[in-house]
C-alpha cells in the first residue's frame, strides 16, 4: 500500500469510527482516575473532533480521496498500459467535476 492508500485507509477508518471515538473522548473527560492535563486534552480533541470545519473537510477529503484511490492503485500497477491509463483518468475527472457542480 502507498503512502496516499495509508491515508485513505486512515481517513476512511475515522470516518467510520467517528462515533466510537467521540465516545471514547467523552468517557474519559468524565473519568476520575485520569490526571486533570489527559480529561482537558480530551477535552480539547473532541471539541476540535465536533467542529463543522473538521466534520466538512473529512467527509470532503474521504469522498475526493475514495474517488481518486482507483486511480491511484491503478497508475501503480506495472502492467498498466497508457491507454487504460488515459480512460481512468478521464473517467476520474468526470467524477470530480460532477461532485464539484452538483455538491
Amino acid at each position: 500500500m502507498t503512502r496516499w492508500g495509508s491515508h485513505f485507509a486512515s481517513v476512511n477508518n475515522l470516518v467510520h469510527m467517528f462515533k466510537k471515538v467521540t465516545q471514547l473522548l467523552q468517557g474519559m473527560m468524565i473519568h476520575k482516575e485520569l490526571a486533570g492535563s489527559i480529561r482537558g486534552d480530551a477535552k480539547d480533541f473532541l471539541k476540535a473532533l465536533r467542529a463543522f470545519d473538521f466534520v466538512f473537510c473529512l467527509l470532503l477529503i474521504n469522498k475526493i480521496m475514495g474517488i481518486t484511490d482507483l486511480l491511484s492503485q491503478a497508475l501503480q500497477r506495472q502492467s498498466q498500459d497508457i491507454v487504460n491509463a488515459l480512460n481512468l483518468v478521464s473517467s476520474t475527472k468526470t467524477i470530480l467535476q460532477a461532485l464539484r457542480d452538483d455538491g
